[in-house]
């Protein structure tokens, strides 16, 4: 992997080149005028954030690839608190503002430990996540055809591969192919992968996902964590949908101008 750019003074949220990044803030990224995956998802079919489904996965990203000290500034385990309640409500929204920190509740906790170490435990998976390269790498570039400026926020860019680290609701592998097509995995692949191509210049890697279920499995009660390559076939498939929804985005940018 060609060394990345060094990263934009604080005072600084547009990158000053195309180009690859590490070490940029996810809050100042998401600033970089330039549209993400997740913009053209919200621009053709708006949707709610998951809550604490989602919160979750996020802790559990933190641990895995940013660390304890990287958790520990922006969540805390918070003592349990009734939600059914007013009460209950309104004292863990006093913990979160007292703490200044999202508040992990203790079955989240438990749970959120039970999946990391089934992550940790899985041979594929830590050959990956301990592998040498760069997490949270940061894009910004134009894809091929396209004016309109794109990024991309990459869980892990490894020597020969490009990964990304996937919280589901689905028990097993099997089973994950439907939230594959829902959330149309493989347009992030495609968008991923072909702008980190174009930007660094290092050519397309495959897309791996270590995938870890926040269900326990109902025969062994364990999370189960599994890993597996993108097809090119459905990475050609997600780059022609991306590449239709690039279309229409920048349509509608250039109207605005």
């Amino acid at each position: 992997m060609t060394a990345p750019h060094d990263p934009p003074p604080c005072d600084d949220i547009t990158p000053p080149t195309i180009g690859v990044y590490a070490d940029i803030p996810d809050a100042d990224y998401r600033k970089w005028d330039a549209v993400s995956k997740s913009d053209l998802d919200s621009f053709v079919n708006p949707r709610k954030p998951k809550g604490r489904n989602m919160l979750i996965g996020s802790v559990l990203h933190a641990m895995l690839l940013e660390g304890a000290i990287a958790t520990s500034e922006r969540y805390a385990s918070s003592p349990e608190f009734d939600l059914r309640t007013k009460e209950g409500k309104a004292g863990f929204a006093a913990f979160e503002a007292k703490t200044g920190k999202l508040a992990i509740r203790p079955k989240e906790k438990l749970q959120i430990a039970a999946m990391y170490h089934a992550v940790r435990n899985h041979e594929d998976a830590v050959k990956i996540i301990d592998a040498e390269g760069q997490n949270e790498v940061s894009v910004i570039g134009q894809l091929e055809g396209f004016s309109v400026m794109s990024r991309a926020r990459i869980d892990m860019v490894r020597r020969g591969c490009i990964s990304d680290l996937k919280t589901t609701g689905e028990r097993d592998a099997g089973a994950f192919k439907n939230s594959k097509a829902k959330f149309k995995y493989n347009v992030q692949a495609a968008y991923y992968g072909d702008l980190h191509a174009q930007v660094s210049g290092e050519g397309y890697m495959p897309f791996v996902h270590i995938c870890v279920s926040s269900r326990p499995h109902p025969e062994t009660d364990e999370h189960e964590v599994w890993v597996e390559e993108m097809g090119w076939d459905e990475v050609a498939y997600g780059r022609q949908h991306y590449e239709d929804l690039l279309i229409l985005y920048e349509r509608k940018h250039n109207e605005g101008k």
